[in-house]
């Protein structure tokens, strides 16, 4: 019901690779910053997951929830998973490089779980103090930092 109707994501082998569908007169008459809310309405992140170990597919649906979509992939981290996860992206939308791209940048932190057999699925943060002092220090990056194709 937002600007966006449609945003899917693909990566596979390293490669990155999208597509969105929009309102351009609705994107047009949009506020230079607009909500996450804005942009999707009352949508949804669906994440699929291929596993390559096991052919197994996964998937896992939660509200479209918090100011950005990178917030929207913690939550639902959080939500389906129960993994603590810090994930920023940035992306230089002031100009293009020499070769006429944009650059664009990501970090995606993951409390991962130590295995599930005969105990619970994740220990959590008690177990694990460095948790909170790795997810700190991932906090302080800066989206200019993550599109600067020098660094």
């Amino acid at each position: 019901s937002g600007i966006v109707t449609l945003l899917v994501c693909d990566y596979k082998g390293g490669e990155l690779r999208g597509y969105v569908q929009y309102d351009a007169e609705r994107l047009a008459s949009a506020p230079e910053n607009p909500s996450l809310f804005a942009l999707f309405g009352a949508g949804y992140l669906a994440i699929t997951f291929d596993q390559a170990t096991t052919g197994e597919r996964y998937q896992g649906i939660v509200p479209l929830d918090g100011d950005s979509l990178s917030a929207a992939a913690e939550h639902y981290f959080l939500q389906s998973e129960q993994i603590p996860t810090l994930v920023r992206v940035g992306i230089d939308c002031g100009g293009k490089g020499k070769d006429g791209k944009r650059f664009a940048g990501g970090l995606l932190l993951q409390h991962l779980p130590e295995g599930e057999v005969g105990r619970d699925r994740l220990h959590t943060r008690l177990d694990h103090p460095e948790w909170e002092h790795v997810a700190i220090l991932g906090q302080t990056i800066q989206a200019d930092e993550l599109s600067d194709p020098a660094i």
